[in-house]
């Protein structure tokens, strides 16, 4: 489990960056993101709405739980800590609330950027 946990950690502070790399005082932190969102958001669309951490992390866990008989959870990476802080959402409302979270943070950049 150590692989997939390295994984889901990195994939934990890449998205509170995406949500929140905005507020930094650094114009270049919304430089970052006005270039970053966009290719995540291309990857995502063309994955079928899963991210390419997600796809590491369902790999890694997939190995590693290869010996023993448990079964593995395929739901996205959103979804399953939701599941963990005991929210049910269905994956059409997940991907409405990711699409408006990361367009918010795509506009703060931008505005960042102009006026800053």
């Amino acid at each position: 489990m150590l692989t997939s946990s390295l994984v889901n950690y990195f994939h934990s502070g890449v998205s509170g960056y995406i949500v929140l790399g905005w507020m930094l005082n650094d114009i270049i932190h919304s430089k970052i993101l006005l270039l970053f969102i966009p290719s995540i958001y291309v990857n995502w669309l063309i994955d079928n709405n899963r991210c390419l951490l997600t796809r590491l992390e369902n790999y890694y866990i997939k190995k590693e739980l290869s010996n023993s008989k448990k079964v593995q959870n395929d739901d996205g990476f959103i979804k399953n800590k939701l599941k963990n802080m005991n929210i049910e959402i269905s994956d059409e409302n997940i991907h409405i609330l990711s699409v408006l979270v990361i367009f918010h943070t795509f506009i703060q950049s931008y505005v960042n950027i102009i006026y800053i």
